[in-house]
This record gives structure tokens, sequence and C-alpha cells, in this order.
């Protein structure tokens, strides 16, 4: 059964000179076929900025045979967008990534591709020249042809039609109805041959609307057998498809908000991944109808499930890895770190091993994330523990829908269970840790696959340990008010691995301190130490002396400066008057700031910060504001903890009020006076 997700929100009309575009019939409109009236469409309401405008967006996607007969899904896209000032001209600028593997191949057939200016009421057509095409091959699988539009103005419509085919059925090409730019109309129809039964998703924040369901007769010549599209024979023969189209009118343009972990997550589309397929003569062949049937599809993978069989070669490895002695949880501990130390992410994502076994993982010393997980854990479970793969959507992949749907994974890690405890291991950097897997595969939950059982189970996967970030700063300033003083930086959890990872990019340590440096005018290092960079298991510490000139600012016989200097929040993320979207911080995490200032003779405090403390009802964010003054010193104390990793989207409002506060209160100065 065709599964969809509640339909919800409510539109407000978002456009002038509406009612022409509701009325044509899209399937009639041709290539190069613009109306004056269309230089007129002006977007309005809260897209009256916009600086560009999708006059229609239309997708038809039908089913057929290749000349080598196979099945293929034709997708016809056809776009038509109007510039409205110089910030939109990108928008005369189009990509269309194409793909190719081993496992099939797409092509892209029939592109058209022009602008248009009204001259004298007089439509101006200009196609693309030669030199505006060009493809750009950004691997051995990925190639993106883009296209550059030229007599681009103010006004410009621009217009795109073409066609891809490809023979991965496995999943469609998703459908996006909205856009960063506003949309007028966005459409979309599929035909779909009886043999084929697809999962339809919709990610309605603005409602899709199906306006088209009925049956169709459909004719197919091809090479075909008695009992399968693959054969040697040329046959011609009918079936009934059904045919379906979906619409949405005025979609205002998709606003990224800060704190969200992509886009995809929340923007208007449809998603299509293959259900089951039965052609005449044959049994019904199913895919991703229930969670059992996808972990039976993980286990007979031969790149998945056989890539986890333990061999030869791996139970000598292990041998040589762990001793006879060790307990549970250094066995697991010594084959983990071995994995990181001896195979190398080489940046490309898959919850599937390229490779067919892990000896020609570790022999070629990189892969991707199924060859380096899957090897860890072909070699825990070699070792005996109680290792399971543990699949994924990474935060830039998008939240998963819940639904079985194996084709939104594109991440596996190892989850291994000891005395009852829940390991989570992700071998893929070498400053990962236990239960610290990398940043974009913290996306709140996993599917555990059980392969002996053939079930999966999705476990949470909120980090339960706060990350910490903490700087003690010792400062005094002499009667030339250079300042000067200490820093010390101790981070825990992924504030740590991201320091690592951040000084590990470069080169050398002196490399790293000038990027730091690069921002701040007059500060000058005297000292720098670490330590414990070397073991992500533990917090690291940074240890900074240094002296800053032409900071504090002078006014008659006062003295200004921040006390937080580099460290202070500038601006608020949160800058929407509302927010649809839930607030996603990624991980918890306690971020302090303590500052000691001696005052020299001399001077005197003239006023300094008052302290506030603001907190959600909760108490899940708080921000604290502390000053006190003792004797020569002043001792300040900022902390901003968030104590979960999201929010939903109703309580935006506390987190923009909180980040106020601690934007407005960090800036404030202490004021010395001159005695």
């Amino acid at each position: 059964m065709i599964k969809k997700l509640l339909l919800c929100s409510i539109l407000s009309v978002l456009f002038l000179n509406l009612s022409a575009q509701e009325e044509k019939d899209y399937e009639k409109v041709k290539f190069g076929n613009v109306s004056v009236e269309e230089f007129n469409v002006k977007p309005g309401g809260r897209d009256s900025a916009a600086s560009a405008v999708v006059l229609f967006k239309i997708g038809r996607m039908n089913f057929g045979l290749s000349r080598k007969g196979n099945w293929n899904y034709y997708l016809e896209v056809h776009k038509r967008i109007k510039i409205i000032n110089k910030e939109g001209y990108d928008y005369a600028n189009f990509s269309i990534p194409i793909y190719r593997s081993s496992n099939g191949e797409e092509d892209l057939n029939k592109v058209q591709i022009a602008s248009y200016n009204l001259v004298n009421d007089k439509v101006i057509q200009n196609k693309a020249s030669k030199d505006e095409k060009f493809a750009d091959k950004y691997n051995k699988n990925n190639t993106v042809y883009k296209y550059t539009l030229s007599n681009i103005e103010p006004g410009t419509i621009v217009e795109i039609k073409y066609t891809i085919q490809s023979d991965f059925l496995y999943t469609l090409r998703d459908w996006y109805f909205q856009e960063g730019i506003p949309v007028v109309w966005s459409e979309f129809a599929l035909t779909l041959p009886e043999y084929y039964r697809y999962n339809i998703y919709t990610q309605p924040f603005y409602p899709i609307n199906l306006i088209r369901d009925e049956s169709v007769n459909e004719s197919f010549t091809g090479v075909v057998s008695d009992n399968n599209v693959y054969g040697s024979q040329s046959y011609d023969f009918k079936c009934v498809s059904s045919y379906r189209k979906w619409a949405s009118k005025n979609i205002p343009s998709f606003k990224d908000e800060s704190f969200i972990k992509t886009s995809d997550d929340f923007i208007t589309k449809m998603i299509f991944e293959i259900q089951s397929e039965q052609f005449p003569n044959s049994p019904v062949q199913n895919y991703s109808t229930n969670w059992q049937k996808i972990a039976e599809t993980y286990k007979k993978a031969e790149h998945f499930g056989s890539f986890l069989a333990p061999d030869n070669y791996s139970k000598k490895l292990v041998s040589e890895i762990v001793k006879d002695d060790a307990t549970t949880l250094e066995k697991m501990a010594k084959i983990y770190g071995y994995v990181k130390s001896n195979i190398k992410w080489n940046k490309n994502y898959g919850d599937y091993s390229v490779q067919n076994n892990p000896k020609n993982v570790i022999e070629t010393k990189t892969g991707n994330i199924g060859d380096i997980n899957l090897t860890l854990l072909n070699l825990l479970q070699t070792a005996n523990l109680d290792a399971k793969p543990l699949v994924l959507s990474t935060r830039s992949n998008g939240r998963h829908p819940g639904y079985p749907m194996s084709s939104k994974f594109n991440y596996v890690i190892a989850a291994v269970n000891i005395d009852s405890a829940l390991y989570l291991l992700d071998a893929s950097q070498p400053e990962n840790t236990v239960n610290l897997v990398s940043y974009d595969a913290l996306n709140h939950k996993g599917l555990v696959l059980d392969l002996d059982n053939l079930s999966a189970d999705w476990l949470l996967m909120e980090p339960n340990e706060v990350s910490v970030s903490s700087i003690y700063t010792v400062l005094s300033f002499d009667d030339d008010l250079k300042l000067k003083g200490t820093i010390t930086k101790r981070k825990s959890n992924y504030d740590a691995l991201n320091t690592r990872r951040k000084f590990y990019s470069y080169a050398s340590e002196e490399e790293f301190l000038k990027d730091f440096k690069s921002n701040k005018n007059g500060f000058n290092i005297k000292k720098y130490a670490k330590t414990d960079f070397d073991k992500p298991s533990l917090p690291l510490v940074e240890e900074i002396e240094f002296e800053l000139e032409d900071y504090m600012e002078e006014a008659g016989n006062l003295v200004y400066f921040n006390p937080l200097m580099y460290d202070r929040t500038k601006e608020n993320p949160f800058k929407d008057e509302e927010r649809n979207f839930p607030v996603d911080f990624g991980y918890p995490f306690n971020e302090s700031c303590r500052i000691l200032i001696t005052t020299p003779e001399g001077f005197e405090v003239d006023k300094l910060p008052e302290s506030i403390l603001f907190k959600l009802e909760d108490n899940k964010a708080v921000f604290s504001y502390t000053v006190s003054k003792l004797d020569n010193q002043v001792l300040i104390n900022s902390k901003i903890l968030i104590s979960k990793s999201e929010f939903g989207a109703e309580r935006y409002a506390e987190l923009k009020e909180l980040f106020k506060q601690v934007v407005a209160k960090q800036a404030q100065p202490v004021v010395y006076k001159k005695l």
C-alpha cells in the first residue's frame, strides 16, 4: 500500500496575476512559447523581496524499454524562471547531476535552454551558445552538466527543458515542489506500468494535491524473454498503467534556518522507492515491504552480509590484534584502534562496502564508510563479540522518514553489546572514540540489524554526555594599555573532537596558530602548549601565553574593553520572527568563559556589567553571567548550557530570547578610570 504523510499548513496568496497561470494546461506549454504576461508576474507576501520566481516547474516520468532490453524510467523536466533583480542572476545557471556505475547508468538527453527579454513588448529569445555548456566530472561515477545563460538583466525569463534516462529503478529521483525562491506552480506526473509498485512518500510542509488518478493502456516493444524483461527475443506487449499527477501552487521560498541538519528534512518534496515488481509468468519480487525484508536484503548482499562472514584471513588477523587473555572490552578496544589506525576514510559515504572482503580493504588502506566499518564489524564478530551493524542516514543526507526505506541509509557503524551495555563504534576518523561517532552521523536514530534473526530495531542515538568547552583567562594590563595574560582551554567530547580534527588538518602547529591569530589584530602568542591531543578518549587542554595591543579603548580618562575578547557570541543565530522547524544543536554542550582581571596601580574600576540568569522553563537551556569584585581583581563567569540536542519549533521564541540575552550581555565592556 502506498503510504503518505499527512498534509499540513495553510498557504496565503503570495503572487499577483495568478489566475491565468492556474488555468494553463501545462502539458501543452511548449518550450520557447513565452508570453508577454509572464514578464508581469511578481512575488508578493513574505517573498515580495525575492530575487527570482519559478513561473512553473513540470516533471513527467514514464517507463520504457531501452535498446538493450532493460527497463528504464524517463524523467522530463520543464522549468521557467523569472529573474527579478541582480541578486537573482545565479538562477540563470543550471546544474544537472548524472550518475553512472557498474550497476547502471543515467543519460541526459534533449536539453533545450534559453533566455528571454521583453523589448518594445516583443519577446526576444537568446539560446545558450556552445561555450556556455560544459560537463564537470566530479568523480568516476558523478558528472554534473552545467549551463550558463547570458543576456541576463532584471526581468529576464530563463527556461530549461531536458530528459533524464535512468535504469536505477530502485529509487526514482525525488521531486522538489519547493525551492530557495518562490514557486508559482509545480506539478509532477507519474505513469507507472502495472509490473511495478512503489512506496511514495510526501514531505508536505505546504499542500501537495493529487489532481489526476486514472488507468491508461500502454504498449511496449523491446527485447524480452518468457519470464523476464532481460532476454534475446523481440516482443510487443501491452499493459495497464496507473497515471497520477500531483500539483502545488503558490509555494513560498524555503528559508534555511540556523541549527537545522539539512534543508532536505523540511523542504516540500516527494520520494519514491520500489516496493515490489512482478512481470508476466514470474513470481512477485518484494523489496522494501517491511523491516524484516530489508534485513534479509542486507544479509544476502555480497557487499554487506557476505562481507561480514568470518574467513581465515580475519581469524588470523584477530589473533594477532588481541591476546587470548584479553577481556571483552579490551578486545573491542584493540580491534577498534587497529581499524582506525590502518584504514583511512576516502571521504565517500555508503552503508555497503565497495570491496569484496576485509582483506582487500586492509591491504588498500583506504575505503568508504561501508568499507571501514563493515571491516570493523567483521573483525569484532570474528572475535566472538556481540556486534551488529547499525545503519543510518547522516545529517547532511537528511532524517530517515521512519518507513521501511533502505535507500535513505548512507552510513553504517558498529553497535556492540557487552554485559548489557551498548557501545557505538565509528572507525572512519582517528579522533572518534567509543560512543563518539562522527558528527555527521548524529542524526538522532539508527536501525540496528540482526541479520541472524532477520529483524531490525530503531535505536535512539542522542548523545547524553555534555560536550564541554571551558576557557579560563587571566588578564592584566599596564600603563600603555597592553593586555597580557594566559588562556587555558579545556575541551571534551565533540568540542575536543572538532579541535583535534581542525589541528590535524594543518601541516604544522605553526600553520594552526597562524590561522588562530588571523582575525586577532595585535595578538601575539608568547608560548603555546597542548596536552592529550593524541589521546582522543581524554579531554584536551591548550595553554596560551599572550600579549595583546590596541585592544583597549580610551575616552578621556576612561578605558573600555570587552573581557571575553574573541570568545563572545557576537550575533543572535535566531533572527526570524517565527520558526517552522526544530532547533537542532547536534549535541548538548556547556560553553563557559571565566575571566580574572587584575587592576594595576593608577586605575580603578568605574563600571562593571551586571549579573544575570536567564533560563528556559524546563531548565534545558541556561545562560548565566556573574560578576564579582574583590580588592584589585574582577572575576567574570559567562556560561551557556544547552542540555539537550533538539528543541521543538514551539520553543523557538524562548531560545531566541536566551541568545538575545547572551549577545547583549557578552557585548558589555568593563570600564576603568585612570586615577
